[in-house]
């Protein structure tokens, strides 16, 4: 939101590692990263839900928010 707030009317963000080493919504993720994966995925719904947002799956993925 800090950074939406003083991003330009136009401006994009971009959100690199969004995929977290690819983890993100497998079923078969290591118990030690749970905690992290599941607050990324809370992070990426809240994206969609609030903005102008595209996910692009590729490596640990980029998310990109548009103003």
């Amino acid at each position: 939101e800090k950074a939406y707030k003083k991003t330009a009317e136009g401006g994009i963000i971009f959100i690199d590692n969004i995929l977290f080493r690819g983890f993100l919504y497998k079923q078969d993720s290591p118990k030690k990263y749970r905690t992290i994966i599941k607050k990324l995925d809370l992070f990426i719904e809240e994206l969609y839900s609030k903005y102008d947002f595209v996910l692009i799956p590729f490596g640990d993925g980029v998310g990109i928010v548009k103003k």
